[in-house]
């Protein structure tokens, strides 16, 4: 149970570090690299057991913006 403890708030932590990275990446609008970000958190929630968010993670993991680039 520690060891599970111990993995749980390694993920919490890494969940927000990367939160804020993908807040930059949209704002920047690199969508290659926030479709990665998603593609990541889906695997690590779904490792945790925390389907909804690897679920969630997964509709986000969806295509780019079509309008990546003004005309």
């Amino acid at each position: 149970m520690a060891q599970y403890k111990r993995m749980a708030e390694i993920f919490i932590k890494n969940c927000r570090a990367n939160r804020d990275a993908a807040r930059d990446m949209a704002e920047r609008h690199e969508w290659e690299a926030l479709k990665f970000s998603f593609h990541s958190l889906k695997s690590q929630a779904l490792s945790m057991g925390a389907r909804n968010l690897s679920a969630d993670a997964a509709r986000q993991e969806g295509p780019a913006p079509l309008a990546q680039e003004p005309f």
